[in-house]
C-alpha cells in the first residue's frame, strides 16, 4: 500500500487491527523495530519500554507519525520510509548514513481519543533515562529534525514542543563514553540555539538569552549564540550590551554579514538618542 501517494511510504500489513486509526493528538503506545534495508537494526523499542506518544506532537520522525495514523489498534504492519521523511540527505553521522531508506515493523497496541494536556503528561514518552547513549542521540535528532521543520512552517508552539523534547533527553550525560558525551553536548548546544530562535520570533527575549547564555557556557565562541543573544538585548533596548555581541561575532567572523547589518542598525538608534 502506498501510503503517501508517491511511493514514499509503502506499507505492508502483517496483522489486521480494528477500529479507526488515530487522530491527531490522540494518545498511542507502539512496540517497533527499525532495520536498514540489509536487515541491520538501528533501533527498537523491544528491549526497553513500550513508545508512548502523542499523534502530531513532533516527539518522532515525521514518516513514523504519517505510518501509525494509517493503522488501527492491535494492528502491526511493516513501513519502508524514504528518506524525505527520514534523516533526509545529510542522514545522522555515524548512526544514519545520508538518503538511508528506514524499515519499521509497528505494532499499535492501544490507542487514547480525546485525551486532555493533563492527560497527556500522565505516561512518560518511554523510559528515556535507560536509553543506551546511541539511542538517546538518535533520537535528540529525530526531534530537532522535526522541530526544525515545524519552525520553516512558523508553527513556534509545536517547535518549541519538540526542541524541548530533544533537550530533556541530554540533561544528564550518564553512561556515556567520552565520544558520545561530546556528540550530546554539542547536539544539546545545536537544540537550544534553535530554542532561541523560536523565543525570538515569540518576543521571549530573556528566554531566549538563558539558552543562549547555555550555549556560551559550552562554547564561548559560538557566533549564533551571540548574534542571537545581541538580537534579544537589542530588542530589549540594552544597547551597550548588544553592541558588544555583535562586536565580538566579528571579532570571530569578520565578514559576518549579519551582524554589520546588526551594528550598523544599533548606531543609528544609539545616534537618535545623542
Amino acid at each position: 500500500m502506498d501510503v503517501t501517494g508517491d511511493g514514499q511510504i509503502i506499507k505492508t500489513i502483517l496483522r489486521e487491527g480494528n477500529g479507526k486509526s488515530p487522530s491527531n493528538e490522540a494518545r498511542v503506545t507502539v512496540n517497533y523495530v527499525g532495520t536498514f534495508d540489509d536487515g541491520t537494526e538501528f533501533d527498537s523499542s523491544l528491549e526497553f519500554d513500550p513508545l508512548f506518544l502523542i499523534i502530531g506532537s513532533g516527539q518522532v520522525i515525521e514518516g513514523l507519525d504519517i505510518s501509525i495514523k494509517t493503522m488501527k489498534n492491535g494492528e502491526k504492519s511493516k513501513f519502508r520510509i524514504a528518506p524525505k521523511y527520514c534523516y533526509g540527505e545529510l542522514g545522522f553521522h555515524p548512526y544514519i548514513p545520508p538518503n538511508s531508506f528506514l524499515n519499521f515493523e509497528i505494532d499499535l497496541i492501544s490507542v487514547e481519543e480525546n485525551i486532555t494536556q493533563e492527560e497527556q503528561k500522565e505516561k512518560p514518552i518511554r523510559n528515556e533515562w535507560n536509553l543506551p547513549p546511541i539511542k538517546k542521540l538518535l533520537l535528540g535528532e529525530e526531534r530537532k529534525n522535526i522541530g526544525n521543520q515545524f519552525f520553516k512552517e512558523g508553527k513556534y508552539d509545536e517547535c518549541l514542543e519538540s526542541y524541548q523534547h530533544a533537550e530533556d533527553l541530554f540533561e544528564f550525560f550518564y553512561g556515556m563514553n567520552d565520544e558520545e558525551k561530546e556528540k550530546a553536548k554539542f547536539l544539546k548546544s545545536q537544540i537550544q540555539l534553535n530554542i532561541a530562535a523560536c523565543y525570538l520570533k515569540q518576543k521571549k527575549y530573556n528566554e531566549a538569552i538563558e539558552k543562549c547564555v547555555k550555549v556560551l557556557d559550552y562554547d564561548n565562541r559560538n557566533t549564533k549564540a551571540l548574534f542571537r543573544r545581541g538580537q534579544a538585548l537589542l530588542a530589549q533596548t540594552h544597547y551597550e550590551e548588544a553592541k558588544k555581541d555583535f562586536e565580538k561575532v566579528l571579532e570571530i567572523e569578520p565578514e559576518n554579514t549579519s551582524s554589520k547589518t546588526e551594528l550598523k542598525k544599533l548606531e543609528q538608534i544609539m545616534t537618535s538618542y545623542r
